[in-house]
């Protein structure tokens, strides 16, 4: 590949250098500030050799390279003359304005899972204790149990609203209180008697705020814009008291008479349409969306189901779209891997199998869909069936859950206690028919037996080689992360590499093998090994950290240092990097996959600590 052709390719494709008012890169990509952005001419781009992906719907356009970034920004920077770097954007947004309205929902409710499923369980559980009679409805008991598996639903506008703030970089408090002010009981009592009321003279909808979720996220996102108007323009002596006060009465005047009657009529109107398309199209729609959730997942449209169905079960009470379309794809990719192990004669091949086939029944379905049923193909038509024929009997039997939780097994306990047996014969049936499918069906592709009768040897940090198999570590304390749910579309996509990510506990990241410091940034965000074995790592700490600057970071290590497995290579303050707005999820790239036959996740655990078996490479 000549470098400097595709320089001047890219410099060309982008508009010119006279449409180039800024040039910086990360660790993969080069990130345009351009004049004009309607210049860029994405698909020339995109067939560049050399071009890994292209992100041209963001105010800061990026060209993805991958492991060559560096030179060719140099190149770039060489032909054009370019000094204004400093003046790009320091953040980007990417997709349209609809996918990233979509994209909200999911990121803001993520994170209050916990207080959720905490509470959706106890409300199913309270539902079967009343429906069999082991508790009396009119003791203190049964009252407190009722109250207690309400509250995350009653105040779930605060956690909304906390939980949005750090997407939006607002103050966490004033998010909190702008949600909270819905809720206050002195409100609740006015709207509970009906009078007309109004404020400063505009009337106010007698509107009860309990459970609602999209006035609190649109509540969020504008006063990310009201508290800096007037942190910019108030002098900074009078900020710290006027600021506040200003902000909190525009925002309490807002969210009461505008905010809040809108964002709750179009949920209203969401949950209308949804529960019209049931009542129209229920079992075909239902039977669709199950079958075709592989796709979904694929593309990043299952976000998209979140959003349309969050809203509706908050709003009616109970789901019956969602959870059976969340649950039964799950059930089916564990149904056609674990039909991938019974079929299959190698070894390795069935232990994969098995592991991802548990992983999906408990509701983690990404091993077994992009490790096994995706790869093999016709274990995915495996799936699809199974999927299809139980979410038919499951929508015939207008299933509907009271609670939201897990997506796997563990999720049916959330179905109302009236129709636990129908969504178990659902889940049977898509076991077994995916199961069975796969098994009639087969797989395409095989893995040699010749890889895969070595015997391994394992060190000291648990880390085995074979002539076959790289097993690679895992270079921090944390939740492992599916690759393909990472909100950079770079990394989600694999256009850099095949790997994983995880989400750190400790701001601590070590080396994941033996090698040589080959990439290393200044701003420490991004740190690339080339192993002993000739791996190509990429260890990319949060998101769009480049930004910071080497703000929070603390490197250790230096380009062209070898470095063992288990050295400290870079500190960092995640409370810091989530404050300024960033996420701290690291993706772990193998950036030379093409070199290797795969690169599949190696640990079916949720949990992962330094020296823990993190990916396994096939060798070719």
């Amino acid at each position: 590949m000549d470098n400097n052709k595709l320089a001047k390719d890219i410099v060309e494709h982008v508009g010119g250098k006279e449409n180039i008012i800024g040039l910086v890169h990360c660790a993969t990509r080069l990130r345009f500030s351009l004049a004009d952005n309607s210049k860029i001419n994405e698909s020339e781009l995109k067939n560049l050799e050399g071009v890994l992906g292209v992100v041209s719907n963001s105010a800061q356009p990026q060209v993805i390279i991958g492991n060559k970034v560096n030179t060719i920004y140099n190149i770039i920077m060489e032909q054009t003359g370019i000094v204004t770097e400093d003046q790009t954007p320091k953040q980007k947004q990417d997709g349209n304005i609809i996918m990233r309205a979509i994209m909200v929902v999911p990121k803001v409710f993520t994170p209050i899972l916990p207080a959720f499923v905490a509470s959706s369980l106890l409300k199913a559980l309270f539902a079967i204790l009343q429906l069999t009679g082991l508790i009396d409805t009119a003791s203190s008991t049964y009252q407190m149990l009722n109250l207690a598996s309400d509250v995350a639903f009653y105040f779930l506008p605060v956690l909304i609203a906390v939980s949005a703030s750090k997407i939006f970089k607002t103050n966490t408090y004033m998010a909190a209180i702008i949600a909270a002010v819905l809720l206050h009981p002195s409100f609740t009592q006015l709207v509970a008697t009906g009078d007309p009321i109004s404020l400063f003279g505009l009337p106010v909808p007698l509107v009860n705020y309990a459970t609602s979720l999209i006035p609190a996220i649109i509540g969020v996102w504008l006063l990310s814009y009201v508290e800096r108007f007037f942190n910019r323009y108030i002098p900074e002596s009078l900020r710290y008291v006027f600021a506040p006060l200003l902000t909190f009465l525009v925002m309490f005047v807002v969210m009461f008479v505008v905010i809040g009657p809108i964002g709750y009529y179009f949920g209203m109107f969401l949950a209308s349409a949804m529960m019209s398309l049931y009542e129209t199209a229920g079992v075909a729609a239902i039977v669709l969306i199950a079958v075709f959730k592989p796709f979904l997942v694929l593309t990043g449209m299952h976000y998209a189901l979140a959003a349309a169905f969050l809203p509706v079960f908050l709003s009616l009470g109970y789901d019956a779209f969602y959870m059976v379309t969340a649950i039964l794809p799950n059930l089916g990719q564990a149904g056609a891997a674990f039909g991938v192990f019974l079929r299959a004669k190698d070894k390795n091949l069935k232990a994969l199998a098995l592991s991802t086939s548990f992983s999906a029944f408990m509701g983690i379905s990404e091993p077994a869909l992009f490790g096994i049923n995706l790869k093999y193909r016709r274990p995915l038509v495996g799936a699809m069936i199974g999927s299809g024929f139980g979410a038919l009997y499951a929508a015939i039997m207008g299933v509907k859950f009271v609670a939201m939780a897990n997506f796997g097994v563990i999720g049916i306990l959330g179905v109302m206690p009236e129709f636990m047996l129908h969504m178990v014969i659902a889940a049977m049936i898509t076991l077994v028919v995916s199961t069975g499918a796969t098994f009639v069906l087969g797989f395409e592709g095989k893995v040699s037996k010749s890889k895969t009768t070595i015997e391994n040897k394992t060190n000291e940090n648990n880390v085995s080689q074979s002539d076959t198999v790289i097993n690679i570590a895992s270079a921090m304390d944390g939740e492992i992360v599916p690759l393909n749910e990472v909100s950079d579309p770079a990394f989600s996509s694999e256009a850099i590499g095949k790997g994983i990510a995880v989400l750190p506990k400790e701001g601590k990241a070590y080396a994941p093998a033996d090698g040589v410091i080959t990439v290393l940034f200044q701003t420490g965000h991004a740190i690339g090994i080339t192993t002993e074995e000739g791996v190509e790592l990429l260890i990319h700490i949060g998101i769009d950290t480049v930004s910071l600057n080497g703000k929070y970071f603390t490197v250790h290590v230096k380009q062209g240092d070898k470095v063992k497995q288990g050295d400290l290579l870079v500190e960092f303050d995640i409370e810091g990097i989530e404050k300024e707005g960033y996420e701290t999820v690291t993706p772990i790239i193998v950036t030379n996959t093409d070199n290797y036959l795969d690169v599949l996740p190696a640990s079916q655990n949720k949990q992962v600590q330094p020296g823990d078996v993190l990916l396994s490479i096939l060798k070719n």
